[in-house]
């Protein structure tokens, strides 16, 4: 059978105080409860865990998550790892020609946004389910290049003299609708 034991006014304080300011461990280990007291006495408390990070925050985090992780910034921040982690998750990571830089920001509909470079050196932001689906894969670069492309193959001026004959047939109507009278011949034309 477990003890129950009783929180003080000193406990309850410390608790209302610090709920926001420092991680459940760290609140447990000061006041030597477990966390699921912690968390326990704050819902019959009625107090509510707020999001701490702001934009200063996210800066720090996207400065500092890949080269010290996410346990230094939680610390640096005082706040929970997976606050970090859900905010740095795609830092650091390649996708189709982006590379992440850093979390942007959220929206009232919660999607999230992440600061990308891309191959070609152009700065964006782009929605992560965008990334996750593979829908964005680059800033717009790959869909120039891939219209480029198609048009090429579409009018390759080398196959079969497609360009010329077009050239030529240009010419010819034209010549027709100012009563011009054009005669010549498509080895003469070129």
């Amino acid at each position: 059978m477990s003890t129950y034991n009783i929180w003080t006014d000193i406990e309850l304080n410390f608790l209302k105080d610090n709920y926001n300011l420092l991680p459940a461990k760290e609140l447990a280990k000061k006041i030597n409860r477990s966390e699921e007291a912690v968390f326990h006495q704050a819902r019959k408390l009625k107090i509510i865990k707020l999001d701490i990070i702001d934009q200063k925050d996210i800066d720090f985090i996207n400065d500092n998550y890949l080269l010290y992780g996410a346990e230094y910034c939680a610390k640096y921040l005082n706040c929970s790892v997976s606050k970090v982690l859900v905010k740095s998750r795609f830092i650091g990571k390649r996708f189709e020609r982006l590379y992440v830089l850093g979390y942007s920001h959220k929206l009232i509909n919660n999607k999230k946004f992440y600061k990308c470079i891309c191959d070609c050196g152009k700065y964006m932001i782009a929605r992560e389910d965008g990334l996750r689906s593979g829908n964005i894969r680059s800033c717009g670069c790959l869909n120039k290049e891939m219209t480029i492309l198609n048009n090429k193959k579409r009018r390759n001026p080398t196959k079969d003299g497609v360009a010329k004959n077009a050239l030529y047939s240009k010419y010819k109507y034209d010549a027709k609708n100012r009563n011009y009278i054009f005669d010549l011949t498509t080895e003469e034309f070129f």
